[in-house]
């Protein structure tokens, strides 16, 4: 039986940066504090983006994107996931 292997991606401040960023609203930074604009995140569209911008990143290591989340993308090729 193949082994299943499960990646949890946490973000250097606070998960709202990475929602933030990937629904394309507004300049973020991962020293800022988001925790009051959470409930106005679309995290369907956030996950959508996600995704895409990690099929992104493998065929543009280089992609520009905040810094957790190349490290993450990095990390992930990695461990061949």
């Amino acid at each position: 039986m193949p082994m299943t292997l499960f990646l949890n991606w946490i973000p250097k401040w606070h998960v709202e940066t990475w929602g933030l960023y990937l629904t394309g609203t507004g300049d973020v930074d991962e020293y800022t504090r988001y925790k009051h604009l959470a409930a106005s995140i679309n995290w369907r569209q956030a996950g959508k983006g996600f995704v895409s911008e990690y099929r992104q990143s493998k065929q543009q290591p280089s992609l520009e994107t905040l810094s957790s989340l190349r490290i993450a993308y990095g990390e992930t090729r990695r461990l061949g996931v």
